[in-house]
């Protein structure tokens, strides 16, 4: 019962694929066709609910319109520019906020009501007042620095506030240290301690 191995030193030989079916020039076209179908039918469909529904039709005619139309009149502006130009000073307070803290700031907002309180009407954030029920708003502009509201004392990050968003001369309580009342901003980024 001494059945032989197979040698090993010798090449295995090799096995060809197998070829792949070859199709007809009807069955390429019926494919396409129904490809074509499909595209057809879902733009209808994206057609349709662009006519039939408001909000669709305002996203189109208005935002899509609109944004295509400052940037033609504007090429040369960046991203951040031309949402200064579009949403004014609330998107400028976010940019001046991002180039004075640093991307670890844990930054303290406050509570939406005090948006609405304008106490410069050249540095109304009033817009901002909606954003306040979101952070997304704040996350999409401010990242990656983290933001918590006044109301978050559950937060693990409020603890570890570094700078206070004063708003509406809202904030300075939060501060470790004095500012003298004819040196407060109605709106600023300030740290809140004095050695940061």
């Amino acid at each position: 019962m001494n059945k032989k191995q197979p040698n090993s030193k010798l090449p295995k030989p090799v096995q060809k694929p197998p070829k792949a079916p070859q199709k007809s020039w009807f069955d390429v076209v019926v494919r396409f066709g129904k490809q074509a179908l499909v595209a057809l039918a879902g733009l209808f469909l994206l057609v349709q609910a662009k006519n039939s529904a408001v909000g669709y039709r305002w996203v189109y005619d208005s935002l899509l319109k609109g944004n295509m139309e400052v940037i033609r009149k504007h090429p040369n502006l960046s991203v951040d520019e031309r949402y200064v130009m579009k949403m004014g000073f609330p998107i400028s307070y976010l940019n001046h906020i991002k180039q004075h803290t640093p991307d670890s700031a844990i930054i303290l907002f406050p509570e939406p009501s005090v948006f609405l309180d304008t106490k410069d009407p050249n540095q109304n954030l009033s817009g901002m007042h909606g954003w306040s029920f979101s952070k997304y708003a704040y996350f999409r502009y401010l990242q990656p620095r983290k933001v918590v509201f006044a109301n978050e004392t559950d937060s693990p990050y409020f603890e570890k506030i570094t700078h206070v968003a004063i708003i509406n001369e809202w904030g300075y309580d939060f501060l470790s240290y004095p500012v003298p009342l004819e040196h407060r901003p109605v709106n600023a980024i300030l740290p809140i301690h004095s050695n940061q």
